[in-house]
């Protein structure tokens, strides 16, 4: 090992002493700040934002429409964006688009057409991800993602168990 860099090239520092290492460089504290720091944020959110293995049903009129649940996040994952929050990171650049490329589980409500068979009348319905629990999106919303909470429909969270 030298210079923190183990023999199979990953680092041995921990986040915080990364942060500090680049905020200590010319340029530094704006890159932590910058678009691509967000990304970073957002890139590390993703890699924890699982789905429900089971579909529940959602009525749409009197059809039916299977949709997935997304699930829990870990309290590792806050911990790691509040400390990154808290060292300098931010949210700031990030736009919605870039939320919807890497995270499009957390889009705004869609509304949805359709039109039953044999009939002329076409009727429209709100569509909106399944969260099963609001306080972990008040928490993304906290750290500064470009969403709101009330975009989402939640579900009981002892109702998968």
């Amino acid at each position: 090992m030298s210079d923190g860099v183990l023999d199979d090239g990953s680092i041995c520092y921990d986040r915080e002493e990364i942060c500090k290492i680049i905020k200590s460089r010319p340029g530094g504290s704006d890159a932590i700040t910058s678009k691509r720091a967000g990304l970073l944020m957002l890139c590390m959110l993703k890699d924890h934002v699982g789905v429900y293995h089971r579909q529940h049903l959602l009525p749409v009129g009197d059809l039916c429409k299977k949709v997935n649940v997304h699930g829990l996040l870990g309290e590792a994952v806050f911990v790691v964006l509040e400390n990154m929050v808290s060292w300098g990171y931010c949210l700031s650049e990030t736009t919605y688009s870039d939320v919807m490329r890497l995270i499009p589980h957390l889009s705004k409500p869609k509304e949805i057409r359709f039109q039953e068979e044999g009939s002329k009348q076409v009727q429209k319905h709100t569509l909106r991800n399944v969260w099963a629990s609001r306080d972990h999106i008040e928490r993304l919303v906290k750290l500064g993602l470009p969403i709101e909470a009330d975009w989402f429909e939640y579900k009981n969270v002892g109702a998968f168990f």
